[in-house]
């Protein structure tokens, strides 16, 4: 057997040290697949359910505050019919506006300020899934489309405006002189009108917040659901890649070891090692 020339001897050296190398960088690789799909999958599921129970609460306080909103259009209806009611009397008229007073101070504005209490609570759910949602589509295979917080914003500004009209309405009851009952009523239903389409324009859209979150619930569940499948898969394919490329780093060991002693490697003798 003819002792391989140092110029061979180097070229062996090299595709041994090369092949063990980046066979132990595939191995690595193998492992930290596996160790990052796993980091995945556990950081990944808590932070899905998190947002799907965020995204459940917010529906149910949107339907809440929906129940609320028509039990204030409800009262409002009710002060505008009995101010509208014939045959009333001025004298009778007066003793109306006490009574419609107490109507709103007992009834009505207890519930417009449940309606402000929850549409706080409402902000602050919406304002938190937008930020988990953030951190929720940075996970890989993770891409939902967030309905935005700024819309629940947009209705408690409505919803202030709404109870201000109602204050602003007992005050006038309050302290305003009514010399006649046709200035009552125009008082009366000038007020219950505006406050009537305001809530008209505050539960139409909240049909449709209410609609977006059903979809984001069901992404959110279907994430959830496949999550784990996907990461899985890519797991496999990446580790059938990185195994590929370990086993393509054996055999370039093999050539530079079977290089270095002249002898053959897998069938095959190589050049210029034998005599």
């Amino acid at each position: 057997m003819k002792t391989p020339d140092p110029r061979t001897q180097t070229v062996s050296l090299v595709l041994i040290i090369s092949g063990v190398v980046l066979a132990l960088i595939s191995f690595i690789a193998i492992i930290g697949v596996w160790s990052i799909s796993s980091v995945l999958i556990n950081s990944a599921l808590p932070l899905l359910n998190r947002a799907e129970q965020a995204v459940t609460r917010l529906d149910d306080a949107t339907q809440s505050l929906d129940n609320r909103l028509a039990a204030a259009q409800e009262r409002i209806q009710a002060i505008e019919d009995r101010v509208t009611a014939t045959g009333l009397t001025l004298e009778e008229a007066n003793l109306l506006r006490i009574a419609l007073d107490r109507l709103i101070g007992d009834e009505l504005m207890p519930i417009l300020k449940q309606v402000g209490d929850i549409i706080n609570t409402v902000v602050q759910i919406a304002d938190g899934i937008e930020d988990t949602m953030a951190a929720v589509n940075s996970i890989p295979f993770v891409n939902i489309e967030v309905p935005g917080a700024q819309q629940y914003h947009e209705l408690r500004g409505q919803i202030n405006n709404l109870i201000s009209t109602v204050q602003d309405l007992r005050s006038d009851l309050q302290n305003r002189k009514v010399e006649t009952v046709q200035e009552l009523v125009s008082l009366v239903t000038g007020y219950t009108t505006r406050a009537q389409d305001m809530i008209a324009s505050v539960r139409a859209p909240i049909s449709a917040t209410q609609t977006q979150t059903a979809e984001l619930r069901a992404s959110l569940a279907q994430a959830n659901a496949t999550l784990p499948v996907r990461i899985t898969w890519s797991a496999i394919g990446l580790s059938l890649v990185f195994f590929w490329m370990l086993l393509s780093q054996l055999v370039l060991i093999g050539v530079g070891w079977a290089l270095r002693k002249g002898t053959p490697f897998l069938g095959f003798r190589m050049v210029g090692s034998n005599g």
